[in-house]
């Protein structure tokens, strides 16, 4: 597999002297017309440096391995998660270059490299994936660079039309119904800040999905629609939050210990010494429901080892001389 850069290839081969020394010898070699960048990447090619072959989309066949590419993420899909015996979440990314469009598939923790790492616009290299059905699929070998990040435009120089903006909420406002076709609905807004520059921002979608949003968080917003001095989100925009809102009731930090004791979950974070009520419990694993034929016990065994050392918001309240634990959506 072909490393990012030739000339660190060869610094891990070599010392600056000999490297240099190699690299006049080369161009010597050629009589001159060549450069030092050419001669760096043949000196490279035969000490062993793999030259990595790249795909279009449209040359991708069925049942591909190994499939590398260069291309641009153009669209992020909902998360899709299946419950039951055969658990899993999936989430999908559209990626563009000059031949076609293809579907590339994230599984399960990967998933985190969608929020945290890539944003709509990014041109993305992608190394060692595989193709199913039609899609690409991100597997335990695959790596992702990202060659030219796509940056937020500021909220000053916004233009009419779908575009990405970074700021921090200052207002959130109350929840507006309104009447369309004969039916009542709601509409969420609040108010964005970069710098001295603000944009009152409009939810029109899936509103509820927007409730864990509090006044002072620093956000992303892709595929927003700017129109009338107004930002506007439907079901395809997406918001990433990119620094929660300090809040002192609220612990951030990766679980140090955790037991369950008594139908209470308890666990030490930041040295700090918290309870989860039994009613919290499934809520912190991520679980909306526990099968009947699952006990308690069995769901901690089974779950306790995955979040250790993983970083968790909680909220804390003083009950009864305990602290008690509340995860933060």
């Amino acid at each position: 597999m072909e490393l990012e850069d030739p000339l660190a290839f060869l610094k891990t081969k070599f010392n600056e002297d000999e490297l240099i020394d190699k690299i006049e010898e080369a161009i010597k070699e050629y009589k001159g017309l060549i450069s030092k960048d050419t001669a760096v990447k043949i000196i490279a090619k035969q000490n062993g440096y793999l030259v990595m072959e790249k795909s279009k989309i449209s040359n991708i066949k069925k049942g591909m391995r190994s499939v590398n590419l260069e291309a641009e993420v153009i669209n992020f899909f909902p998360i899709y998660e299946r419950e039951g015996d055969n658990s899993f979440k999936c989430q999908r990314v559209m990626l563009k270059d000059d031949s076609g469009t293809i579907p590339l598939v994230f599984w399960n923790e990967d998933i985190t490299i969608l929020e945290k790492e890539l944003s709509l616009g990014d041109k993305i290299e992608i190394i060692d994936a595989y193709e199913n059905n039609g899609e690409l699929n991100y597997a335990y070998k695959t790596k992702l660079n990202i060659k030219v990040k796509k940056q937020p435009t500021p909220i000053n120089e916004l233009k009419e039309g779908v575009c990405s903006v970074k700021g921090r909420i200052v207002e959130i406002f109350p929840d507006y119904l309104y009447v369309r076709d004969n039916e009542e609905k709601k509409m969420a807004s609040f108010k964005l800040m970069d710098g001295k520059d603000q944009v009152r921002v409009i939810v029109w979608d899936n509103i509820n999905s927007y409730k864990y949003l509090k006044e002072g968080d620093i956000i992303r917003i892709e595929s927003g629609w700017f129109k009338n001095e107004e930002m506007h989100l439907n079901n395809s925009a997406r918001v990433i939050v990119l620094e929660k809102a300090i809040n002192p009731d609220v612990v951030i930090g990766e679980i140090q210990d955790i037991k369950l004791q008594n139908k209470e979950l308890v666990i030490l974070i930041q040295d700090k010494l918290l309870f989860l009520a039994e009613n919290e419990i499934l809520n912190f694993f991520g679980i909306s429901n526990l099968s009947q034929d699952i006990e308690l016990n069995t769901l901690f065994e089974l779950k306790k080892d995955s979040i250790k050392n993983k970083e968790f918001s909680l909220e804390i309240k003083k009950e009864e001389n305990k602290l008690y634990a509340y995860p933060v959506v």
